[in-house]
């Protein structure tokens, strides 16, 4: 039996529709209601702000974050080029590529076998496919279909 996720969306619970900023403000106004006397905003330093950056770029923009622990998922891909639609199954666990199946009918002149099996072990993520791709002789494997169309497809865009 399935169970229902604790996260919803809040401005499904509002009877107003209201902006961001006005919502924060209900949010503080009512911390200070509670808070009575004892209620007293903080203003974020230069200071703070920086060490939240950095913790945003060490921790919560690294690869290992974003991907290297989530768990398994399957993405499907396709598009239509001008060089012919491009298919892409790829299997994903810890963030890296296990798996890769490609379909289209576009005009490549070998077969994808050995680009596919190239593909496992590769992190999920922009640089590495990339880096993957300016490898490959694509024009043999895809042909008209260049890199960065090919890369669209691989990363859903």
């Amino acid at each position: 039996k399935s169970v229902r996720s604790r996260v919803t969306n809040i401005k499904e619970h509002l009877k107003d529709d209201i902006s961001i900023e006005e919502f924060k403000g209900a949010i503080r106004d009512a911390v200070a209601e509670l808070q009575g006397d004892n209620f007293v905003q903080y203003e974020l330093t230069k200071e703070d702000l920086q060490e939240i950056k950095a913790l945003m770029e060490e921790r919560y923009l690294s690869w290992e974050w974003n991907y290297g622990q989530s768990p398994p998922f399957n993405i499907r891909n396709w598009k239509r080029f001008a060089g012919g639609k491009v298919e892409i199954l790829l299997e994903v666990e810890k963030g890296l590529i296990t798996n890769c199946k490609i379909y289209g009918d576009f005009l490549g002149l070998v077969s994808l076998s050995d680009f596919e099996e190239g593909l496992r072990g590769i992190r999920y993520e922009e640089v590495a496919i990339r880096d993957y791709l300016k490898k490959q002789d694509l024009q043999k494997l895809f042909g008209s279909i260049g890199r960065e169309e090919l890369l669209s497809c691989l990363l859903g865009r």
